[in-house]
């Protein structure tokens, strides 16, 4: 199975849906191969980052709140999304999400697959099998999904059971080789990811429209405001130096 690094937050801000416990890239795996973390309630408390809220509001959030009544405004504040060595795919969305909201991402699941409820090690859980979930352009292919609300304020999803049940209890560090991405940190991080190429798999130098990233080996942004101005932070590594060396003329 494949995932883009923007995938698994896509499709679950598609599907559905910072509190005192919201998830952040502190309880990232050791083993992430890719994370993206979106920080919708600091952004709005921003004016540097109310401007890119504007951009989703009117991108994203306008279609949820018309096509499935959900309004990330009041019921959002963080995405997290991340997928382990062996490519499997956890998410976690943040906010006061309404009953109203949950039995609506009940009800679709249902629609989309086979939903059984079930438990384990004290947490309540959902399960959908034989769930469509392909699309080319995300390169998802996975028929089986889990979910659970028994995280506080948050809803969390992957498409393997350990992980969930790690990532509801707040444990997601407990497995894997530590250090194995970059990990870029601000004072007020506002958007951020990062990206080991090995998760993109064999063809990863097909995936990169620019030829010089077809070297790069890892890769980080932070997007976050300092002192009332925007911040950008990029690092990138490279297989060679001739690489390297381009990659920093293209920054500056």
């Amino acid at each position: 199975m494949k995932h883009t690094l923007f995938a698994c937050a896509l499709l679950m801000i598609g599907a559905a849906g910072q509190s005192a416990d919201a998830a952040s890239t502190d309880q990232l795996p050791d083993d992430a191969q890719w994370y993206l973390h979106v920080d919708l309630d600091a952004m709005r408390k921003s004016p540097v980052g109310r401007e890119l809220y504007s951009w989703l509001d009117q991108e994203v959030f306008e279609d949820l709140r018309d096509d499935a009544d959900f309004d990330p405004n009041k019921e959002l504040d963080s995405v997290v999304a991340y997928s382990n060595s062996q490519g499997h795919a956890t998410a976690l969305l943040t906010g006061k999400v309404r009953q109203a909201s949950k039995d609506k991402l009940l009800a679709a699941m249902t629609a989309s697959g086979s939903l059984q409820i079930e438990k384990q090690g004290g947490i309540d859980y959902y399960r959908v099998d034989d769930l469509n979930l392909e699309n080319t352009e995300l390169d998802i292919d996975q028929e089986t999904l889990f979910f659970s609300f028994d995280r506080d304020n948050t809803i969390v999803f992957s498409t393997r059971l350990d992980d969930m049940i790690d990532a509801t209890r707040g444990n997601a560090k407990r497995r894997g080789e530590k250090g194995t991405l970059l990990r870029l940190s601000a004072e007020r991080s506002l958007l951020q990811a990062g990206l080991d190429a090995a998760a993109l798999g064999e063809n990863a130098s097909e995936r990169w429209n620019s030829g010089m990233f077809r070297q790069a080996r890892q890769l980080a942004f932070v997007f976050s405001e300092r002192k009332g101005n925007a911040d950008l932070r990029l690092r990138v590594t490279a297989d060679d130096r001739q690489t390297t060396d381009s990659l920093a003329a293209v920054v500056r």
